[in-house]
Order: structure tokens, then C-alpha cells, then sequence
């Protein structure tokens, strides 16, 4: 260690210190939230519209085995002719009690409230609000091995030089130069 110049020790220090520095993420597990109530881990959120685009499809799925019953799930929906011109925004908020009892409401008038565990959910009065919340087996599906190998492949073509790239010059992942 005599042997080391000021400015390779000084680098070395650096490095060391953006290596350490602390992360302001979040993942499964590791928020006060869900810390204190496990239940409240919330897994993915999926969002589609119908091919007609009258009807909106939200799953949200959980960590654990059952919904929480201390907090309250909040599905923000804006809406607009084009992206970036939100003319409309809807708030979905859904409570569980300790039972497993679903009361979730859309503005003031529609709401559903009752065991939503059946394949048909429940439904509103307008017909325009309906909730299905329970356990349903999860369909992904993943080759381990396979995927790291696609990725070990894609990062040592990037490193070769041999992956293609966007008009910015970032590696892409389309297979077209």
C-alpha cells in the first residue's frame, strides 16, 4: 500500500463512497407500511381497455395470501382523447374488512360491497363498477436458466460491440440495425 499515488487513493475513496451511498428505493417488505402489515404488499399493478376502449380492466395483485384490513387500496384513472390531455379522472378505492369483505366505491353513487371471492365478482347498480378480489393461480411462468443465459448473450454482444443500436447509439434489444 506505500506504493499508491494520492490521486489512485483519492479515486479509490470516491468510488467507495458513491458505492455505499444510501439507495431512497423501495421493494417487497422494506416500507414502515408493509413492515408493520404484510398484507398491505402490494405485488404488480396491470391496466388495459377493452378493444372498443369502453371498458377499463385493473388488477392489482398482493404478496401476501389475503388483502389487508388496515389500508386502503387507491386506483388513480385519468383519462383524455391523447396522451398528456387528461380530461377526466376517476378515483377507485377499495377496503377490505377482517373478514375479507370487499367495499369499494367510484364517486359517490357506485360502489360494490360484499364477498367479491366468486369468478363473477360483484357488480354495481350501473353496471359500469365491477370487483373481483381473491386468490387465483398465478400464470407466470419463467425459464431461470434460459433467461439468464439470454442476458449473459445480449450483455456480451453489447460489450463485443455486436449489438445493434437505436439512432441515439443505445444498444437495442429489436435485432434490427
Amino acid at each position: 500500500m506505500k506504493h499508491l499515488s494520492k490521486s489512485f487513493v483519492a479515486a479509490l475513496s470516491s468510488a467507495t463512497f458513491f458505492v455505499v451511498a444510501p439507495a431512497l428505493a423501495a421493494d417487497h417488505l422494506d416500507t414502515p407500511t408493509v413492515i408493520a402489515d404484510p398484507a398491505a404488499d402490494i405485488g404488480d399493478l396491470y391496466a388495459w381497455t377493452s378493444s372498443d376502449g369502453r371498458r377499463l380492466t385493473l388488477v392489482m395483485d398482493i404478496v401476501g395470501k389475503r388483502f389487508s384490513d388496515q389500508v386502503q387500496y387507491v386506483f388513480h384513472v385519468d383519462s383524455g382523447q391523447r396522451y398528456g390531455a387528461t380530461t377526466v379522472g376517476t378515483r377507485l378505492l377499495c377496503q377490505f374488512d377482517a373478514a375479507g369483505v370487499v367495499r369499494c366505491w367510484a364517486g359517490r353513487e357506485d360502489g360494490v360491497q360484499g364477498d367479491a371471492g366468486a369468478s363473477a365478482g360483484l357488480t354495481s347498480r350501473s353496471g359500469r363498477l365491477r370487483v373481483f378480489a381473491g386468490q387465483r393461480d398465478d400464470p407466470y411462468f419463467n425459464n431461470v436458466r434460459g433467461t439468464r443465459a439470454a442476458l449473459n448473450a445480449a450483455a456480451e454482444a453489447v460489450r463485443a460491440g455486436q449489438a445493434p443500436s437505436d439512432a441515439s447509439g443505445f444498444p437495442a434489444s429489436t435485432g434490427r440495425r
